[in-house]
């Protein structure tokens, strides 16, 4: 198991999440990620652009970044396929998160 930590961060705050979560696999944590996302976007009234998860494992590295108010994912790009489109986004996060 690894330890999974959950921020939320906006263009001028990051609330840290100082406990972390123990997942079996990054996966894991994008599903937990997923489901909060949904969460806040439909319980938050006003403009959640620019509002993110940033998952970061134990020793800070950012794991993945996702969007409140975008149904994109980020990768960071040591994750990335070889790609020089975007095509990327929609399998990538199959591809490298099991």
């Amino acid at each position: 198991m690894t330890v999974y930590f959950f921020h939320l961060r906006n263009e001028d705050t990051l609330l840290e999440d100082g406990e972390g979560t123990d997942l079996p696999s990054l996966h894991a944590a994008l599903l937990q990620v997923l489901q909060a996302r949904s969460e806040l976007a439909a319980d938050t009234e006003g403009d959640v652009d620019g509002l993110a998860f940033e998952v970061t494992d134990s020793s800070g590295r950012l794991l993945l970044k996702v969007p409140v108010g975008k149904g994109r994912h980020y990768l960071p790009s040591a994750l990335q396929p070889h790609c020089k489109t975007d095509a990327w986004r929609s399998t990538a996060v199959a591809g490298h998160l099991h």
